[in-house]
C-alpha cells in the first residue's frame, strides 16, 4: 500500500487485501486476497527505529505468533480463523526469532497471540526454550484439553510460561455441546487447578448470550468463576455476536436462530439476529452486569 501511495499514479488495483473507492468513477472496489505464505517463509519481525524506551509498562512485551489459524476449528460461535490456512513455524525458527528480539532488542516478555497453541506444540516450545537457556517470560491463548498434563504444565512453568488464557466460555455443559466447543465441562476444572498448582496465573474467557441460553445456564457461568477464584485467577466477559462466517451460520435453526437480518453494507462482520428462547436485550445486559460485579 505504502509503494501504491508513493507512486506517481497512486493505483491501487494491485495492492491485496484492499477495499477502496475508485477515484474517477467512486465505485467501491475490492482486490483479491494476498498470497497465503508459509509461517516459515515470513521475515522476522524488526524493531529497528522503535522509541522502545517509551514503553508504558516496566517491561517491553512484544507480540509474537508461532502458528496461524486455529488446529481445532470447529467452535460453531467463531469465525476469527475465516480465510486463514493452519500453519505453524518450526520451532528452531521460532526459537531464532525470540532470541533474536532477546539478545538485539532486550526482549524478556511475549505475548504469544496465536488463536490457540496445541499441547503438543506446546512441549516443544517448551523444551526449545529450555535447552537454548532463553531467559525469557510469554503467555499464550490455549483449550482445556488432556494434553496440558501437570508433567507439561510444570515445564512451561519452567520454560518461562506466566499466564495462559484459557477458552471457558460457559459454565453449562449443554451450551458447550451445542457450541462443539470439544472439551470436557468436568476435566477442565482439572486443568486449571494443575496449572494453577505448577504457578500459572488461569485467565478464563466467558461469554453470555449464546442463542438459546437461559438465565440459569448464565448464572452457571458466574458460579464457575465465583466458586472456582483459587483456580481462575481472573476472568474477561463479553456478548455473543454472530459472525457471518461462523459454523453457526451454516445452519442457525439447529442453534435456535429464527431470523438472521443481513447488514446491508458489505464489510460487516456482525450480523442482527433473534433466536427461539433465551437471555435476549435487557435480561442479557443486566446478567452481563452482574457478572461484572463479581
Amino acid at each position: 500500500l505504502a509503494t501504491a501511495l508513493e507512486g506517481p499514479s497512486g493505483d491501487l488495483s494491485a495492492v491485496p487485501c484492499l477495499l477502496y473507492r475508485a477515484p474517477d468513477s467512486g465505485e467501491i472496489r475490492e482486490t483479491p486476497e494476498a498470497r497465503n505464505y508459509p509461517m516459515n517463509d515470513l521475515a522476522a519481525q524488526s524493531l529497528e527505529g522503535l522509541p522502545l524506551d517509551r514503553y508504558l509498562s516496566p517491561e517491553r512485551v512484544i507480540c509474537i505468533r508461532a502458528s496461524k489459524g486455529c488446529y481445532y476449528g470447529a467452535c460453531a460461535f467463531c469465525d476469527s480463523y475465516h480465510g486463514l490456512q493452519s500453519d505453524q513455524m518450526n520451532i528452531s525458527r521460532l526459537i531464532a526469532e525470540m532470541r533474536h528480539l532477546h539478545e538485539t532488542h532486550g526482549i524478556r516478555h511475549f505475548e504469544f497471540v496465536d488463536q490457540c497453541i496445541a499441547p503438543g506444540y506446546v512441549s516443544q516450545m517448551c523444551d526449545a526454550i529450555l535447552e537454548a537457556g532463553l531467559d525469557v517470560r510469554w503467555f499464550m491463548n490455549a483449550r482445556t484439553e488432556p494434553g496440558f498434563t501437570p508433567e507439561l504444565l510444570g515445564r512451561m512453568k519452567r520454560a518461562g510460561v506466566t499466564m495462559v488464557m484459557w477458552g471457558i466460555e460457559s459454565g453449562s455443559a449443554r451450551l458447550l455441546k451445542l457450541m462443539k466447543k470439544g472439551v470436557s465441562p468436568s476435566g477442565r476444572l482439572q486443568i486449571l487447578k494443575d496449572a494453577s498448582d505448577a504457578g500459572l496465573f488461569n485467565f478464563a474467557y466467558v461469554f453470555f448470550g449464546f442463542p438459546t441460553e437461559t438465565e440459569a445456564e448464565a448464572m452457571s457461568t458466574i458460579d464457575l468463576i465465583r466458586d472456582h477464584t483459587d483456580i481462575i485467577h481472573a476472568y474477561g466477559r463479553s456478548v455473543f455476536s454472530l459472525g457471518r462466517h461462523s459454523p453457526l451460520m451454516h445452519d442457525p435453526e439447529a442453534y435456535g436462530v429464527l431470523r438472521v437480518v443481513e447488514d446491508d453494507q458489505s464489510w460487516a462482520t456482525e450480523i442482527s439476529y433473534q433466536a427461539s428462547v433465551g437471555l435476549q436485550g435487557e435480561a442479557l445486559s443486566e446478567m452481563v452486569a452482574r457478572c461484572a460485579h463479581l
